[in-house]
């Protein structure tokens, strides 16, 4: 199984090759953009404490400029984050869709007489789109998700390493849940695929062939071919669903009492005056900035 993932990771990175330079761009833009996202909570800070509650008025242009540059630049590279991916999905994509055609057209008769005609239209029109988002989603967004978690907690361990283990232990248990159910949900998945394929490739030779079922009067036996596995795939579909659901809801109400814990710690040290108003607010922005894109990284 390693050596299989090895392999197609291989074939990944080799046929993306010519596209280096556009993904480095990408990259580049995500980062920037996560960079200026965690900064945000601290000119909150300093708007905070020492504008409002230490009455230094003259540091309020500075810091309304550094919320300008960090929006402008939020923004300018969102756009060219976007337009890039743009691209990337209109080329890479159709390179991906023509090159598994071509294998098709190119492979062996012994392997084109085993395969499902069906499961051969589902690898180049749907599973072609897989390939930009393992790029989209594993290589760029989970690692810098990640990144940018370990850094939000860095920064709160700055401001209060209690708080900072906090957020560590309360991110175990959404990892464990996930990772308990995730089993569940990749083993339904992978039957879906195999049901679809299998099913798609029926439809298309029962369309094919409709003229002789109407001349044999096989009209029940072929709907029964395209609604059994109709039915397991709602089947599947369903248990995913409940798989899905139970887990967004643990991990919710893991997330919510992690949050009320810590906002009452947080709590309880302003009224102590062991901890700032500003530094109370950015850890506000920190626990929901970091149960966001953790959120998204269990996904």
């Amino acid at each position: 199984m390693e050596s299989n993932n090895l392999q197609r990771i291989k074939t990944i990175w080799q046929f993306g090759k010519r596209y280096v330079l556009i993904f480095s761009v990408a990259e580049i833009c995500i980062l920037i953009s996560y960079a200026a996202s965690v900064l945000l909570p601290l000119n909150l800070t300093r708007l905070t404490d020492k504008v409002l509650y230490g009455g230094k008025f003259e540091l309020l242009p500075e810091i309304i400029k550094d919320y300008i540059y960090l929006f402008m630049i939020t923004t300018i590279f969102n756009f060219i984050y976007a337009f890039v991916w743009q691209y990337l999905n209109n080329h890479y994509v159709l390179d991906v869709k023509n090159k598994l055609f071509e294998k098709i057209i190119f492979a062996k008769a012994s392997f084109l007489s085993g395969m499902n005609t069906g499961d051969m239209m589902t690898r180049i029109d749907g599973d072609a789109e897989q390939f930009i988002h393992v790029v989209q989603r594993n290589l760029f967004h989970f690692i810098n998700s990640a990144i940018m978690c370990f850094g939000i907690v860095v920064l709160v361990a700055r401001l209060n390493p209690t708080i900072s283990i906090m957020l560590i232990i309360a991110a175990v248990l959404p990892i464990m849940i996930t990772r308990l159910c995730g089993r569940f949900t990749e083993k339904y998945s992978r039957e879906s695929r195999e049901v679809s394929g299998q099913m798609v490739g029926k439809l298309y030779e029962i369309i094919k062939g409709f003229r002789e079922i109407k001349l044999l009067q096989a009209e029940s036996f072929a709907f029964n071919k395209i609604f059994i596995p109709l039915k397991r795939l709602i089947s599947l579909g369903n248990n995913i669903r409940s798989v899905d659901f139970w887990v967004s809801k643990l991990i919710y109400l893991v997330n919510l009492s992690a949050s009320v814990i810590i906002y009452g710690y947080s709590a309880y040290l302003v009224a102590n005056s062991e901890l700032t108003i500003g530094v109370f607010l950015a850890i506000i922005e920190y626990v929901a900035l970091l149960h966001k894109k953790f959120n998204w990284i269990l996904r």
